[in-house]
Formats: C-alpha cells, sequence, structure tokens
C-alpha cells in the first residue's frame, strides 16, 4: 500500500473523530475502529468492535495483524468518563470503564508492537489530565487514565530497541461531547473550568507531537500549572473539590 496506515479507536465522534480527519488530511490510509460508523464517515476503512468486550478486542487484533502487517501510527483514544463517588459506582461499570480505557489500549499495543515496530511507527496513547491528579466523584476514571499513563511512560522505556515512538497526550477538557456519553451517577457541576477546547485544535497539536517525535502532551499548555497546584496545595485543591460537588 502507497499510503501510511494510521488506526484510529473510538473514531466515530469526539476526538477520535477529530484525529481520523486530520490524519486523511495528511495523506495517511485511515482505518476507524468504533462499535458504529457514526454520521459523516468518510475514511478508508472501518472495523467495528466493542473495545469492552475483549472476545471482540481478540477478533479485531486479528483482523488487523491479517490486513495490516505494518501500522505507522496507531492512537488509542477510545475512553469513557464516570461522574459516581467510588462508593457510588457499581461494580460492573467499574469493569466496564476499565476495559475500555485501560486493557483494551494495553492489549491493542502488546499484540500490535511488531506491526508498529515493521513501519517504526508511533502508538498514541490518549490518557488525561485527570490521570496526573485527583479529582472528586471522577475517581474511576482518573484511576484508568493514570494506569493508562504509567502503562504508557514504561512502554516507552521498553520499546526503544523496536524503533517504535511512545506518545501520551493528556488532555484536559476539551469538546468531545465526553458528558453525554460518560456513566452517570452525579450531574457534573458547571464550573469556570468548563470552557471546553477544540478537539480539532487538539488533534493538530497531537500530529506536531508525533512528527516531533513527543513523549508528552498535556493540552491546553496552562494545566501543567494546574497539575502542579493541586500537588502544591493538596487541603485548598481537596476544599475546592468539595465544595464544587457538595461533598460537605
Amino acid at each position: 500500500m502507497d499510503k501510511k496506515i494510521a488506526l484510529v479507536t473510538g473514531g466515530s465522534s469526539g476526538l477520535g473523530f477529530a484525529m481520523a480527519e486530520e490524519l486523511k488530511k495528511q495523506g495517511f490510509f485511515v482505518v476507524v475502529i468504533a462499535r458504529n460508523k457514526g454520521e459523516n464517515f468518510n475514511f478508508d476503512d472501518f472495523l467495528s468492535c466493542d473495545l469492552s468486550d475483549s472476545a471482540s478486542r481478540r477478533n479485531l487484533i486479528q483482523t488487523i495483524q491479517e490486513k495490516y502487517p505494518a501500522i505507522d501510527i496507531l492512537i488509542n483514544n477510545a475512553g469513557i468518563g464516570s461522574y459516581a463517588a467510588n462508593y457510588e459506582l457499581e461494580l460492573s461499570d467499574l469493569k466496564r470503564l476499565m476495559e475500555i480505557n485501560y486493557f483494551a489500549p494495553v492489549e491493542l499495543n502488546s499484540k500490535l508492537l511488531d506491526n508498529v515496530a515493521q513501519a517504526k511507527g508511533t502508538i498514541v496513547n490518549i490518557s488525561s489530565v485527570a490521570g496526573l491528579m485527583p479529582v472528586a466523584c471522577m475517581g474511576a476514571y482518573c484511576s484508568s487514565k493514570a494506569a493508562l499513563f504509567m502503562h504508557s511512560e514504561s512502554l516507552r522505556m521498553e520499546v526503544g530497541a523496536k524503533n517504535v515512538h511512545i506518545l501520551t497526550v493528556c488532555p484536559g477538557r476539551i469538546n468531545t461531547g465526553f458528558s453525554s456519553r460518560a456513566i452517570r451517577v452525579r450531574e457534573c457541576p458547571d464550573t469556570p473550568s468548563n470552557k471546553n477546547e477544540s478537539a480539532a485544535l487538539l488533534a493538530k497539536k497531537i500530529y506536531r507531537a508525533i512528527c516531533r517525535k513527543k513523549d508528552i502532551l498535556i493540552f491546553p499548555w496552562w494545566y501543567s500549572a494546574v497539575v502542579w497546584f493541586t500537588r502544591k496545595f493538596k487541603r485548598l485543591y481537596r476544599y475546592g473539590n468539595k465544595r464544587v460537588w457538595k461533598l460537605d
């Protein structure tokens, strides 16, 4: 195949769709992986998969290995959020969240590593700033993204000899419809931080980070200061979280 191959999980909407569009513009053969195609599908291939189901993932991996022996970019974008205190979340919902947010990307990275290595390509793991700091009533989501962040960072040290580039992306709030798809026991409070950044802009930043072989991308950049604040002023940050979520 003349074109470079890019696979995007969760590419039917949100950031995944924006990334698929950006890669299409850059001349890639774009393969979208999702449960449904969604609206305005205009990419090169579609592979249906419920990433929360291990059997469905195995079938997906076998199909990819057969169709795409060399993968230039693998983007693990599919994910689901949660708005619930840790003691409120049903175990079944927690397991589903961890399957999608953590086990699916870990399995895809492991089983498709040789395919990416064949192209000396890039694996992009979409973590979150919520994986770098605790957020009340989002503990399950924070935990899954923290686990993915550490997986991504350790994987980078392990695959150097294979010439595989690992990029860890930690977005803040972006306009992807995240809240509407989240597991919801509580409603997300309306706060000044609810201003959403553009998914299309982040997609461009991610592609630029891939080209520049960056290790970590935090977007918007000022979230680095927010993470620092949560660690430096822990009691104040906890107090603010409790007020916002009405936990007192």
